[in-house]
């Protein structure tokens, strides 16, 4: 943290984002699973905006880049966990995985099987609202799921449809 405090770019918040809160945890990722890796040859371990997917999971997380399937790569590039970032959820990878931003008025939506998989875009539902949401109602209640990150919106869209979120060229 030090190094990060010596900045004197206006940054300073934007690095402190990205070392704290950012780790991604084993238990979050599946096969297919998005992140960033870390670059940790530097004093500040920042993420590479090179997104990688993962193809196996165990001790190390073996991965590829994400716009390459693994019969394109000769070798898999291992990562410790703690090499792992996770993707900010933006509407530039909503609109990458083939939702629609003309949906509805604050809201993105996707069609899956003849049904809309749609999210509220963030602050839609209130100040308190800092991602975008799935609305749902169970037990009479409404309620919602809020995604910061990628990988997030790609475990809930499996658990919800039983497919993989994949981008509009066909990547996972």
């Amino acid at each position: 943290m030090l190094a990060v405090r010596s900045f004197s770019f206006g940054c300073q918040n934007q690095f402190n984002n990205n070392i704290k809160n950012k780790k991604m945890k084993l238990t979050e990722l599946r096969l297919s699973s998005l992140f960033y890796p870390i670059d940790r040859s530097n004093e500040v371990h920042l993420p590479i905006e090179k997104p990688f997917k993962v193809c196996t999971i165990g001790f190390k997380v073996e991965a590829i880049p994400y716009d390459k399937v693994p019969a394109q790569v000769e070798k898999w590039i291992e990562f410790y966990p703690n090499e792992l970032s996770p993707i900010p959820l933006t509407e530039k990878w909503l609109l990458e995985f083939g939702f629609n931003k003309d949906y509805k008025q604050g809201y993105i939506g996707k069609d899956f099987s003849n049904q809309d998989f749609v999210l509220a875009e963030p602050f839609v539902m209130g100040e308190w609202q800092k991602g975008y949401a799935f609305e749902f109602t169970a037990g009479g209640w409404s309620k919602y799921k809020e995604f910061n990150y990628v990988h997030e919106l790609q475990n809930f869209y499996f658990a919800m449809t039983g497919e993989d979120l994949l981008t509009v060229s066909g990547h996972s």
